[in-house]
């Protein structure tokens, strides 16, 4: 009395649809982590391609309000850019006041810093911006070269771990 007829699955063709559904969900899983990752990432970059862009037109805003001359010194072996203009964040521009662009390390990080000093309010205003960037470099334009010595025509350099931005700003004279 074999059974010829049978109904249902052995436990072989089992095993075998639950091993082969399970490596079909294994690489869908793999797949929307992807997406996921790729999501983040897109976003991450968003965000930070947005905050150069702000940063970038604030420095601009700061060198076309600029008041006077540039000057370039070295703190720390660092560049540092410091000039007057009438772009205040402290006082919303009612004021002119001395702005200077530097790196300085916060907690072991490169950061860029935008230092806002006025004496006759007493008043500073020092912001680490991002530490996107681990150095700051100004070049002046003079009569078609790039000079270090300070003119009305600047073009800022930022470099970060990647590469580098610069931008050319062009003060009051």
């Amino acid at each position: 009395m074999f059974f010829t007829n049978r109904k249902g699955f052995t436990l072989l063709e089992i095993l075998i649809a639950v091993f082969l559904s399970g490596i079909i969900m294994l690489g869908l899983f793999e797949l929307f982590n992807t997406v996921l990752n790729s999501e983040a990432f897109s976003k991450n970059k968003q965000k930070r391609v947005e905050l150069v862009y702000k940063i970038v037109s604030l420095i601009n805003r700061d060198i076309r309000c600029k008041v006077g001359k540039f000057y370039v010194k070295t703190l720390d072996g660092r560049k540092v850019l410091d000039f007057q203009t009438t772009d205040s964040l402290l006082f919303g521009g009612s004021l002119a006041v001395s702005v200077s662009y530097y790196i300085k390390e916060y907690d072991g990080k490169p950061y860029l810093v935008r230092e806002e000093k006025n004496g006759d309010a007493g008043e500073d205003l020092i912001i680490p911006l991002t530490d996107l960037f681990k150095k700051i470099d100004f070049r002046f334009y003079y009569g078609g070269e790039w000079r270090d010595a300070p003119s009305p025509i600047v073009k800022v350099i930022l470099y970060s771990k990647t590469g580098k931005i610069s931008f050319v700003c062009r003060g009051m004279i």
